[in-house]
């Protein structure tokens, strides 16, 4: 699959444009710095010139890198235009998830309380070889988005 880099740089362009106009948060200013290097980067794969060898397009992409990283954007989407990591992100954040987070280790805690116990039981009055954890304890598992 070839890479389009008209797209790709349409993209960074609006994730560019968003930062700087949207209010993202009391005191927010994107680093017009690290945008900059971004933008130029992804301009120089549309526009040219050409990038003497793949050291010089390797170290040129790693700063575009460090502007989605510092200003938590998605790769996904600056270069498949896939939306599912923003998504996620933002559902991760939300007051949904903080609600979810505190039931979860509310059961954590008591999961921990259980096996605690266990242990105190397991140690005083059986042999080691004869130790075992109750099943009935159940630890919530992180999943991954699968699409």
């Amino acid at each position: 699959m070839k890479t389009d880099n008209k797209a790709i740089l349409a993209r960074v362009e609006q994730i560019v444009e968003f930062l700087r106009k949207c209010h993202v948060r009391d005191g927010w200013k994107i680093d017009e710095e690290r945008a900059e290097r971004a933008l130029s980067y992804f301009r120089r794969h549309m526009d040219g010139p050409a990038f003497a060898d793949e050291d010089e397009d390797t170290a040129a992409y790693q700063k575009a890198l460090e502007f989605f990283r510092s200003h938590g954007q998605s790769i996904d989407w600056v270069h498949d235009g896939n939306p599912i990591g923003m998504i996620c992100r933002g559902a991760y954040h939300s007051p949904r998830a903080a609600e979810l987070a505190s039931a979860i280790d509310g059961e954590l805690v008591e999961a921990y309380r259980q096996i605690v116990a266990l242990d105190a039981e397991t140690t005083t009055t059986a042999p080691p070889s004869a130790m075992t954890i109750g099943t009935s304890i159940r630890i919530p598992r992180r999943r991954r988005c699968e699409v």
